[in-house]
């Protein structure tokens, strides 16, 4: 599934290639119209792949829950055809900016369609997709947020929010008479600008590494060594004047 959302820290959109961390979901631009396009670098094992990811409210509609909004998230490899890559649209409650501690994601999706390659689009039910349920939001205090930083973009000059945070793990496995060691390291650097539709997002810069050993050393059993990606996700562009890219039966509403 090309974008499979969760939520970690003060919140993140992850999808397999755009990641948005520390997204304030108050914060959240979801007036019809506002769309977002943003240029996904991964660099990992000495390899390089940019994806074009673009997100957009397409449409706004009355529901027994309360008023939602149709929200379209679209990924492909750059340079690819038309009919690859995957898209997703959701029908998101407006209460989503109430998002807290305790609440699941899949709470405020009512309906799910993904169209994958050039195969028709498909309505699924979103309480089947685990990804949903297991968004869980930690606090905004793990974050160290740094106010008026000015960067600069393809899509634009902004002065931004910039928020940071690291997290180191160790795990010790045990397996018979030897331990395997797993080391983890991720920091995440986040530019968030009010001027910025959607998420807020202007940039995001995601490092980590990976290393696993044994203890004691067995011989013949190298050390992995440290393993090291970085993904960036960069806007090129963004306005107010989006249309819905998938249509939807309106007679299954």
């Amino acid at each position: 599934m090309l974008l499979c959302l969760s939520v970690t820290a003060a919140g993140t959109v992850i999808a397999d290639d755009f990641l948005v961390p520390g997204v304030d979901f108050s914060k959240l631009d979801l007036r019809t119209g506002a769309w977002c396009r943003y240029i996904v670098v991964d660099e990992a094992l000495n390899q390089i792949d940019s994806t074009e990811v673009y997100v957009a409210v397409v449409d706004a509609e009355d529901t027994r829950q309360g008023a939602a909004y149709w929200v379209e998230l679209k990924s492909g490899l750059i340079g690819a055809g038309p009919d690859d890559g995957e898209a997703l649209k959701l029908l998101i409650l407006e209460r989503i900016t109430e998002f807290s501690e305790g609440d699941s994601f899949g709470d405020f999706v009512l309906r799910l369609y993904i169209k994958r390659g050039a195969n028709p689009m498909a309505e699924e039910d979103p309480r089947e997709h685990e990804e949903f349920s297991t968004i869980v939001p930690t606090a905004d205090s793990s974050w160290v947020t740094v106010p008026n930083v000015p960067i600069g973009t393809p899509g634009g000059e902004f002065t931004c929010e910039k928020k940071t945070r690291s997290v180191r793990t160790e795990q010790e496995i045990p397996t018979g008479k030897i331990k395997l060691i797993k080391k983890a390291r991720d920091d995440y650097s986040v530019w968030f600008c009010a001027d910025v539709p959607v998420f807020r997002m202007a940039r995001c810069v995601i490092e980590r590494s990976r290393e696993t050993d044994t203890v004691p050393r067995v011989t013949g059993i190298p050390s992995s060594g440290v393993k090291e990606s970085r993904t960036a996700a960069e806007l090129v562009a963004f306005g107010y004047d989006a249309k819905p890219m998938l249509i939807t039966d309106p007679d299954s509403r």
